[in-house]
Parts: C-alpha cells; structure tokens; sequence
C-alpha cells in the first residue's frame, strides 16, 4: 500500500512532523476526506477513523496496545468497504436518473 494515500479512502494524506534535540517528536498523519487520523506526539498515540477514536500512551501494555491497534485496522478496512458501496450506490443511482 502507499503510505502517501489514506488506507480509508485513497485520498492524498497530509504528513507533517516535527523534530527536537531528542530526534522526532511528533507526527501527524491525517486525511481531510474522511476523518482518518493517526498521530503520535511525546510517546502518546491518537488513532481516528469514521466516528471511532482510540488513544494510548507509551506505557500501555502490549496486549492493550495490540486490541487497539486491531480494532483500528479493523475499522479501517471496514470504512473502505463502505465508501466503495456508497460510492457503488452514486452512480447506481446516476445512471437510473439517465435513463
């Protein structure tokens, strides 16, 4: 998959980081199509998809981390599935109105 387009929707994504002495301190990435937002910022994680929002810092144990982290793919692959069927359902309709 390429990572410069959003796992949801295939739009553009917008990447920023930043950077301190310490090395990267944070980075956004985030959709303005569809609500998709994955960032991290001082060792703490915001996870966003759809109406779905789920955070976790550093210190949460890894069976927490790797829940949250499927429920996230999870969401994701079921938020593409759904705009491919509403985008289905646009030109189903497009094309009845043609005829």
């Amino acid at each position: 998959m390429n990572d410069n387009k959003c796992p949801c929707c295939g739009a553009k994504i917008r990447e920023r980081s930043w950077s301190e002495e310490l090395g990267c301190v944070e980075t956004d990435r985030r959709c303005r199509d569809c609500n998709y937002l994955r960032n991290w910022s001082y060792g703490y994680t915001s996870l966003q998809v759809g109406e779905w929002d789920g955070e976790y810092p550093h210190s949460t144990p890894d069976y927490q981390v790797e829940e949250i982290e499927t429920e996230f793919s999870r969401l994701i692959a079921k938020e593409r599935v759904r705009r491919k069927e509403q985008i289905r359902k646009y030109y189903r309709r497009l094309a009845r109105r043609g005829n």
